[in-house]
């Protein structure tokens, strides 16, 4: 792993500035998500809480936060 980034739903900017994310938007509930480019055509929306992770070939993967019980 080479990185490994939390949405804490704060720094907006520095999440935007990630080469893999493609926007940032708000779901019918509310909820601001980010759009993150995880292979060629392929996106996945991450959430706060969740992390974005960059491994060392460069690829993009999001790691889900835990639900709470």
């Amino acid at each position: 792993m080479k990185r490994k980034l939390f949405i804490d739903g704060m720094h907006w900017d520095n999440i935007l500035a990630l080469p893999c994310v493609r926007g940032i938007g708000k779901r019918s509930d509310n909820e601001i998500v980010v759009k993150v480019k995880v292979a060629k055509v392929s996106y996945i929306y991450a959430a706060v809480g969740d992390a974005l992770v960059e491994d060392d070939g460069g690829n993009w993967s999001i790691e889900r936060k835990e639900a709470e019980k």
